[in-house]
């Protein structure tokens, strides 16, 4: 209810005029102020913009590790009556993550749709807290009489966050409040709208590909020792390292390198591509962590195969042996991200055994005879040589002359 006072001056209420004075000092005040009155009336009354908080539905998801910008929670705000200026934001994240799970929590404004596309950046917050955490966010944000607007909260997830937990604000029980440069009437309609959003890890499975038993030769390079088939599920990962140990009987002059390449079609070494390399001239057993030169981005629902080769030293011991043992030693992968890994490697890769080739040297029969002064190429003595097992590159022949 608004009350109106006129105040008459005394000097129209003297004694012994009051009524006089009533019939006209009365009525030309009244006359005179009631419009001005009733105006500035008014305009107090226009003076507090109206404000109406709804939720908007955000349906129930999941978002993986080492995303960003997830959505959360969405508020629509409509302005009536006169404009206002949003100063801050207030909420509480509820949910089940722990204080390793998020990274950033951050607010949005869309002032068209309730979508994060197409929204502008107002603020954030570190969000390294377990859950329920309250924030309070200052933005600024000028809304006409008559619009609506979005406010949009999402989140940025670590990359080692806890498969399962859940993030959500609860627009029933602890609704998204704002601050604002000069208090409005407040309507709040906001609900239970938000599905909880779930931090999903991807889902690994690792299997042992067959690799027969064999020979490797002295001097080559890039014989296969081990393949691991690696399957994504979920979620995309990035592999970017690998760690396994090289047993065997090979000792610190038979191996030159140790490399790691990816094929992601099938497990064989044509058409792979390489990923990293260490050097080899260790005994064995050994261990190695190599770091991928680049990392490999894999698929959810996408099967690729990392290959183990070796290159042998010229000079290797033949009959040495090079092998992974999967079932005891299972390759092991480093990822962007923290998946779950399932391993179900086995002894599937049989022993590469060095193999020097074998030369067999013969004497062939020169019949004793004559070699005439001044003349050349005179048939001294003949070596027959045979090779098998490998091949060989002959480089150099040693000889000693005899006779007088």
């Amino acid at each position: 209810m608004t009350k109106t006072f006129v105040l008459i001056p005394g000097n129209l209420l003297k004694p012994g005029k009051q009524a006089a004075h009533c019939k006209k000092g009365c009525r030309w005040l009244v006359g005179l102020l009631l419009p001005a009155l009733l105006l500035v009336t008014g305009l107090t009354n226009k003076l507090y913009a109206d404000v109406t908080l709804t939720s908007v539905a955000v349906p129930a998801a999941d978002m993986n590790q080492g995303t960003n910008n997830n959505l959360i929670h969405i508020t629509q705000m409509q302005v009536t009556t006169t404009a206002v200026t949003v100063n801050n934001v207030q909420f509480t994240l509820a949910g089940t993550f722990d204080n390793n799970d998020l990274a950033t929590v951050l607010v949005y404004f869309n002032g068209t749709v309730p979508t994060f596309a197409g929204s502008t950046f107002l603020g954030s917050a570190v969000a390294t807290f377990a859950a329920p955490h309250s924030y309070s966010i200052n933005i600024t944000r000028a809304m006409a009489a008559g619009s609506t607007g979005y406010f949009i909260i999402v989140t940025n997830v670590t990359t080692n966050a806890t498969d399962g937990h859940t993030v959500l604000i609860n627009g029933a029980t602890n609704p998204v409040a704002f601050n604002f440069t000069a208090a409005p009437v407040l309507i709040n309609n906001q609900s239970n709208a938000s599905g909880a959003q779930t931090i999903q890890a991807a889902d690994i499975t690792l299997v042992s590909s067959a690799v027969a038993a064999g020979n490797i030769i002295q001097g080559t390079n890039n014989n296969l020792v081990y393949v691991a088939q690696l399957t994504v599920a979920t979620a995309d990962v990035s592999v970017n390292n690998v760690l396994f140990t090289l047993g065997g009987t090979y000792d610190g002059n038979d191996l030159a390198t140790v490399l790691v390449y990816f094929n992601p079609a099938a497990p064989t070494f044509a058409g792979s591509n390489f990923l990293g390399s260490a050097v080899a001239t260790f005994a064995a057993p050994h261990s190695y962590s190599i770091n991928f030169s680049s990392a490999v981005a894999m698929a959810a629902g996408s099967t690729g195969y990392f290959l183990i080769l070796t290159n042998v030293a010229a000079n290797a011991t033949d009959g040495n042996t090079v092998l992974i043992n999967g079932a005891t030693n299972p390759v092991a992968f480093n990822f962007t991200t923290s998946p779950n890994t399932t391993n179900n490697q086995t002894n599937a890769s049989g022993p590469q055994t060095i193999q020097a080739a074998d030369v067999t040297l013969v004497s062939s029969p020169v019949a004793a005879g004559n070699i005439n002064q001044g003349t050349n190429n005179n048939l001294i003595h003949v070596a027959q040589l045979t090779v098998a097992t490998a091949d060989v590159s002959v480089n150099n022949v040693l000889f000693t002359l005899g006779g007088t």
